[in-house]
């Protein structure tokens, strides 16, 4: 049992806060090394990383710089170097630092999902250095290529740029990703974050991308999260949010199915840190579930080390009070989410300056030509072939009279998906048109609206169809149809997409449909005659545009396999 010197009294008066609410809690325990308790507000502000000064310091002297000493040693002696009302200060995920210690301020909220995203612990600069970097596909597309070998490369990208960034201070060195729960319910707003719906691949893809972003060194290149742990799919339903969803589970669907992803994390992948979700299983909130954080994380996968740790989603421990009424006060509930395993010990070289392996990391490491090629070869090995009557892959050039219509064919804010940063570059399939040597025929074309007879879309895309031979629609839903937060009520293509569609394939042309961002009910298309090719190609990434118009004109093959789902699916 550990005994908490301090942090159980906390309550509503002592607790800090900002704007009304908790900003968070940290539990410390006066033995050889420190733990915390820490939840992060959707308005916290960016907090800088900064590595301590262990050279020149008033750090120096201190035994959290030696670096021959033990972690636990380390953390014990800077702990006990600092006062309680600086302990409490840096409590909270924008830890504030303690400036006579020579110990800067830190936000724990870093995110990396398919490359370096926005974040409040990530800073993107205005213009170079540190102004953008590499943005890879989705991890729903990135996963449907069936390789491994790509995902471990896309992994050391991501983790050599988010390392990069917090060398240069502009970003902690732990990074909540990646997201791992199963996509059993292709309604749920945030499936396209995962590797998809079947265990088996998604334990090969996140061991991959694991040895990835963490390394194989004897400390990690950063500090990766597996999240949301567990059984966490649901974001709005009803009335029902994820801050107050019960997921009642059999034994055997748990053990089969929502934990398999997590049982690579921690007992084959051994990551540095896992993230409790908001919602409850079986009646016990996640973050205060003993059998959950305890017995089958620790004791049943052996997820042991002094250097990992188990953080929780943003409120998630406040909600296990406030939302699920399992504790009476915040208080009660920290309690609970500390003594069911919520806390934190972890080593990657934040106090070992230019000692720690992967110091040398810089701006120079962002984005680099191989790193451009290998996302455009993760979009382009991705995409799906879901029809083609022998259409493609067209032969263009110069002279080609194509029309490109829809709205995804040349807005560019399109291309990237939930929890993106700012890119180098987002090239649209007209840009790769043109790149081509042809000038296509453009009208956009209408998102979530209903069908009507008079819409501002249909005249302008029939006059572009009309003067071509060839005619790609690009279409799909976008995040404001699916993301955090924001779950799907039908799979449905929204109904004036599918009228415009109609009128395109009533034509007589050659048709191919570039379906983008979340998988739906393509059965009105594949049923379509007039509909001659489907291609799947999700949020593609900064290389979108030349990826598919690689598929459209042959220089490359659709290599993602289709799924087959079961007669009872």
């Amino acid at each position: 049992m550990i005994v908490l010197e301090w942090t159980l009294q906390l309550d509503r008066r002592n607790t800090f806060t900002d704007r009304g609410g908790p900003i968070g809690y940290r539990a410390v325990w006066t033995g050889n090394f420190s733990y915390q308790i820490y939840e992060i507000p959707a308005w916290c502000l960016q907090c800088l990383a900064a590595y301590p000064d262990c050279v020149n310091g008033p750090l120096k002297s201190n035994k959290v710089c030696d670096t021959t000493a033990p972690p636990a040693d380390r953390a014990a002696a800077l702990v006990k170097a600092m006062q309680s009302s600086e302990k409490l200060q840096n409590i909270i995920s924008k830890s504030a630092g303690v400036s006579r210690l020579g110990l800067p301020p830190y936000n724990w909220w870093s995110e990396a999902l398919h490359g370096v995203a926005g974040a409040p612990g990530i800073q993107f600069s205005s213009s170079s250095p540190w102004n953008y970097a590499t943005s890879l596909p989705m991890p729903i597309l990135m996963a449907a290529a069936f390789d491994d070998d790509l995902i471990e490369k896309v992994g050391t990208l991501i983790g050599t740029e988010a390392r990069a960034f917090g060398n240069g201070n502009h970003s902690g060195i732990d990074f909540w990703t990646p997201n791992i729960n199963p996509f059993k319910d292709p309604r749920w707003g945030r499936g396209s974050e995962t590797p998809g719906e079947d265990t088996l691949r998604l334990k090969g893809y996140v061991a991959a991308l694991l040895r990835g972003l963490e390394g194989n060194k004897a400390q990690r290149r950063i500090i990766a999260t597996c999240k949301h742990y567990a059984a966490n799919d649901l974001e709005s339903w009803n009335g029902v949010t994820r801050h107050d969803f019960d997921a009642k589970i059999s034994m055997q669907d748990l053990a089969e199915y929502y934990l398999q992803p997590f049982q690579q994390c921690a007992r084959d992948s051994k990551v540095g840190s896992f993230m409790c979700s908001y919602n409850s299983v079986n009646g016990v909130p996640a973050c205060a579930n003993k059998y959950l954080l305890q017995t089958i994380l620790r004791d049943h996968w052996n997820w042991t080390s002094e250097n990992q740790y188990v953080t929780s989603d943003c409120e998630a421990v406040q909600d296990i009070s406030l939302n699920h009424h399992y504790a009476s006060t915040n208080a009660a509930g920290t309690a609970l989410a500390f003594n069911a395993g919520t806390d934190s010990s972890c080593e990657a070289g934040y106090f070992d300056g230019s000692k720690a392996l992967y110091s040398s990391l810089g701006w120079s490491d962002v984005n680099t030509p191989q790193a451009q090629q290998l996302a455009l070869q993760a979009t382009v090995d991705g995409i799906v072939m879901l029809k083609n009557d022998g259409t493609l892959p067209l032969k263009l050039d110069s002279k080609s009279k194509v029309a490109m219509i829809g709205f995804w064919a040349s807005d560019s804010s399109k291309l990237q998906g939930g929890y993106s940063g700012k890119a180098p570059y987002l090239r649209t399939p007209v840009y790769a048109a043109q790149q081509l040597g042809f000038t296509p025929n453009v009208a956009t074309g209408p998102v979530q609206q209903s069908a009507s007879a008079t819409d501002n879309w249909t005249t302008n895309a029939l006059a572009a169809a009309s003067k071509s031979d060839y005619i790609l629609y690009f279409g799909g839903l976008d995040t404001s149809a699916a993301a955090e937060g924001v779950d799907r009520t039908s799979l449905e293509w929204p109904s004036a997409q599918l009228a415009l569609i109609k009128k395109l394939s009533a034509l007589g042309k050659p048709l191919i449909i570039i379906q983008e961002g979340d998988q739906m009910d393509n059965t009105p298309l594949l049923t379509n005659k007039g509909v001659s090719s489907i291609l799947w190609a999700s949020w593609p990434g900064q290389d979108g545009g030349p990826a598919v118009m690689q598929i459209i004109s042959g220089a490359k093959s659709p290599a993602g396999p289709t799924f087959s789902p079961s007669k009872t699916f």
